[in-house]
């Protein structure tokens, strides 16, 4: 699904005194199947932009593409794009109701009247692709896993209804390196499932490796558009919107000055650790 943004301001409390402004004139055209990484200061419009995405906020001024169907203000979501647009929120795990794994994955399925075979092949199909032990889905408790458990589970929620569009919010916030690992390469799959992801994060480290594009925002408005190379190489940008270079660009700066390896746009962490294993034997 192509997602165009035209024209787009958004403010909240509007028409009160202390009216807040998130976004101003935002426009974007993010193409199916981009991995896309929407960075910038607390307080930006990141959440606000992607939530207008799915139909959470009204629109106020502008326009919102989904392929050849346009977004006005007045108009609602049609319930099949809403569909397609997945948002795992940032403690999505708070939300948390069912008493079982597999009921909270099943739960949205249910909702839109799935038929209970399919509710369940899909379900388990979605569970063993996170890497959770189907054999204790109907067993275990949401409030009995770990944190990174909880945030994977959270994303298995949303995958199970196969959306076009997946947004994550701060996905990394609270997780130990082994789920950050884990998530890392579940988005890489997602990104071969030839999906629109979205990644929304403070943590540039992270999403570096992941994403083909950033997009940053400051006070509301796009301060810098580009592909990932050039954004994380550019220290002046970066620094305006409080952000450092990621680690991976840094140790690659300093092989291409020692002359270990040559100029080259890819970010491939693991490249860069056998490099360095090379280095030191």
């Amino acid at each position: 699904m192509n997602l165009e943004i035209t024209n787009l301001s958004y403010t909240y409390n509007l028409y009160q005194p202390n009216a807040v402004v998130a976004l101003r004139d935002i426009n974007l055209i993010i193409p199916s199947g981009q991995t896309l990484g929407l960075l910038g200061p607390a307080g930006s419009g990141k959440s606000t932009l992607v939530q207008h995405l799915n139909g959470l906020l009204p629109i106020q001024e502008g326009s919102l593409g989904y392929d050849n169907i346009e977004l006005t203000k007045g108009k609602s979501l049609p319930r099949n794009i809403r569909q397609k647009i997945g948002l795992v929120f940032q403690f999505a795990e708070f939300g948390f109701f069912e008493e079982n794994v597999f009921d909270e994955v099943a739960f949205s399925p249910r909702q839109w009247g799935w038929l209970d075979d399919h509710v369940k092949q899909e379900t388990f199909a979605i569970l063993e692709r996170i890497g959770f032990p189907v054999e204790n889905a109907e067993s275990r408790s949401p409030f009995q896993l770990s944190g990174g458990q909880q945030r994977l589970l959270a994303l298995a929620s949303v995958l199970v209804m196969n959306p076009e569009v997946l947004i994550l919010d701060e996905p990394t916030v609270g997780l130990d390196a082994p789920a950050r690992r884990r998530l890392s390469e579940i988005i890489k799959s997602i990104k071969n499932d030839n999906r629109t992801v979205i990644i929304i994060s403070h943590d540039i480290d992270f999403v570096a490796p992941l994403v083909d594009r950033v997009l940053i925002l400051k006070q509301g408005n796009v301060i810098g558009d580009a592909d990932a190379y050039n954004t994380f190489t550019n220290q002046n940008l970066l620094q305006n919107a409080g952000m450092e270079i990621p680690s991976v660009f840094r140790y690659r700066s300093r092989l291409q000055e020692l002359g270990i390896i040559t100029a080259q746009k890819e970010m491939d962490v693991n490249e860069l650790k056998k490099i360095l294993r090379r280095i030191r034997i």
